[in-house]
């Protein structure tokens, strides 16, 4: 991890954080760059986490195929008519995603029964 630390170091220094300037309330806008060096100096266990614990993947790409049909339904549609409808796509969606994950037949979930 020596040589992590040094090229963090070295973009620290290349995009190096900006102090705090008088008369403005809160915190001083930094450089991407800035951001993501930083957070890689600081989170360094959470960010290579995944080499250490084979149950944590690599990326969060699961997580971004979970949100976006949801996303794209938004664009599509410009958004919900109702907030029940919306709440009703949600709870659909997420017990069809639970049972697929569950490796359970989704359609299985979907039947209607008249009480």
């Amino acid at each position: 991890m020596r040589r992590d630390n040094s090229q963090i170091d070295s973009g620290l220094i290349a995009f190096p954080i900006r102090p705090h300037e008088s008369g403005y309330k809160g915190r001083t806008p930094q450089q991407s760059a800035t951001n993501l060096h930083s957070r890689l100096r600081d989170f360094k266990t959470e960010v290579w986490r995944f080499l250490t614990d084979w149950r944590i993947p690599f990326d969060n790409n699961s997580a971004e195929r979970l949100v976006r049909p949801v996303k794209v339904k938004l664009n599509v549609t410009g958004g919900f008519r109702a907030m029940s409808g919306s709440e009703a796509f949600c709870i659909i969606r997420s017990i069809w995603e639970t049972r697929k994950l569950n490796h359970l037949n989704p359609f299985d979930s979907l039947q209607f029964r008249w009480g």
